[in-house]
């Protein structure tokens, strides 16, 4: 997630041409620099963002992906952008795998994530359907950001 510090960013518009995912605008009524904060405070307590929310189409889901934190950097640095997507899939876990529950409790992750991550949709929609992701492989954009 990226945030715009307002008070480092007073309505002068390198904040916008510095953006590295250039998502930031100018919001000519607030004279700041805006972009999505992915609803942060609400993602904080447990709430999903807005967009997913109120996504027409329910495109848009918000879901806990368990994945394997050693081999992140190893995948960010795939030399062939092509081959990015492969790399970011391959980091994603399975959560009903006894083997993957396993580690996890060991791992001391809690069991209330375990089943969140049980109940989410974007395992399957990202590895089993393959719907879901890539996320901006030019920016080397993983999904455990």
């Amino acid at each position: 997630i990226v945030l715009v510090d307002q008070d480092r960013c007073r309505g002068w518009r390198q904040c916008i041409t510095g953006c590295p995912y250039k998502k930031i605008y100018f919001n000519h009524k607030s004279g700041k620099a805006e972009k999505c904060t992915f609803c942060y405070p609400r993602v904080e307590v447990g709430l999903p963002t807005v967009c997913s929310e109120t996504c027409v189409g329910r495109l848009r889901y918000l879901g806990l992906f368990l994945y394997d934190a050693d081999r992140v950097t190893e995948a960010a640095a795939t030399p062939d952008p092509q081959d990015l997507h492969e790399a970011q899939l391959d980091l994603l876990l399975d959560p009903d795998d006894p083997d993957v529950v396993r580690a996890a409790r060991e791992q001391g992750i809690p069991d209330d994530w375990m089943a969140a991550a049980r109940r989410s949709p974007v395992y399957a929609l990202a590895k089993v359907y393959r719907v879901a992701l890539p996320l901006h492989p030019e920016y080397r954009t993983m999904p455990m950001v």
